[in-house]
C-alpha cells in the first residue's frame, strides 16, 4: 500500500505542475480588450496578385456534434492595412474556391507563419492570367476592404478555408501589415477551472506522499523469520 501511494502521489504532483503551469501560461498570454490573443504584426509583401494562406481543414473528418462542440465558441480576426497606399482587400472563402478564382494568378501562399516572430515562407504559384476585383466575386463567406486599417472577423465554421490578402483593385504588388487574433469563448472560465484542478491534484498528490512516507514499514513476523532461516 505504501509504494502505491508513493506512485499514484507522484503521478499526481506531475498533473498538477502541469496543469497548474498551461493555467498560468494561458493567464499571461497577450489578449486584448475583446479577449483574441493576438500574434505580433507580420508584413505580408509579395510581387504577385495575391497572398493566400494554406487551405485549413476545420474538422472535416470530425463527426458532426464533436465540429459543433469545438468550434462553436472559436473566433478569428485580422486586423491591418495595405504598406503602398492600395484599398486593402482581405477575405476568407472555401479553399476550392479560391482555388478556382486564382487559377491561372500569380500569388504566393504563405507556408509558415509563426504566431510570434516575423519570419514567412511563401510558395509561389505561377500565372500569367489577372484575376478580377476580389470585392466583386461572390464566394467570400466574409470580407473586409477599404483604405487605413480594415478589420475582417469569422466565427470559424466547418469546412476548408483560405485566407487572401490582395489590393483591392487586384493590382499586383501585395504589402500588407497584419496582426492576426483567436478568441475562444469563455477562455478565463476554462483557465481558472485547469488551474483548480491542477491545484486539487498537487493538495492530493502531496496528502498521499506525506501519509506514505509517516506510515510505519511493516516487519516480516517472527514465523516468517524463522521459514526462510530454514
Amino acid at each position: 500500500m505504501r509504494v502505491v501511494r508513493f506512485v499514484v502521489g507522484v503521478l499526481l504532483l506531475v498533473v498538477g505542475a502541469v496543469a497548474v503551469a498551461g493555467a498560468v501560461v494561458g493567464f499571461s498570454e497577450d489578449r486584448d480588450a475583446d479577449d483574441f490573443f493576438v500574434s505580433d504584426g507580420h508584413r505580408f509583401e509579395r510581387p504577385s496578385f495575391a497572398i493566400t494562406s494554406e487551405a485549413v481543414d476545420v474538422l472535416t473528418d470530425a463527426p458532426g456534434w464533436v465540429a459543433d462542440l469545438l468550434m462553436d465558441p472559436v473566433d478569428v480576426r485580422v486586423r491591418g492595412s495595405s504598406n503602398s497606399g492600395s484599398d486593402l482587400f482581405v477575405g476568407i472563402a472555401a479553399a476550392s474556391d479560391v482555388e478556382a478564382y486564382l487559377e491561372g494568378v500569380a500569388y504566393d501562399e504563405v507556408d509558415r507563419l509563426k504566431f510570434e516572430g516575423s519570419d514567412i515562407d511563401y510558395v509561389h504559384h505561377d500565372g500569367t492570367a489577372n484575376p478580377g476585383a476580389p470585392g466583386e466575386e461572390t464566394l467570400w463567406v466574409t470580407s473586409a476592404e477599404g483604405p487605413g486599417i480594415q478589420t475582417l472577423g469569422w466565427s470559424v465554421e466547418r469546412g476548408e478555408w483560405s485566407v487572401v490578402v490582395m489590393n483591392a483593385d487586384a493590382s499586383a504588388g501585395v504589402d500588407a501589415s497584419l496582426v492576426l487574433g483567436v478568441r475562444l469563448s469563455n477562455v478565463v472560465a476554462v483557465l481558472w477551472g485547469v488551474f483548480a484542478f491542477g491545484l486539487i491534484a498537487l493538495l492530493g498528490g502531496g496528502a498521499l506522499l506525506f501519509r506514505g512516507a509517516g506510515e510505519p514499514r511493516t516487519e516480516p513476523s517472527n514465523v516468517a523469520r524463522d521459514d526462510r532461516k530454514r
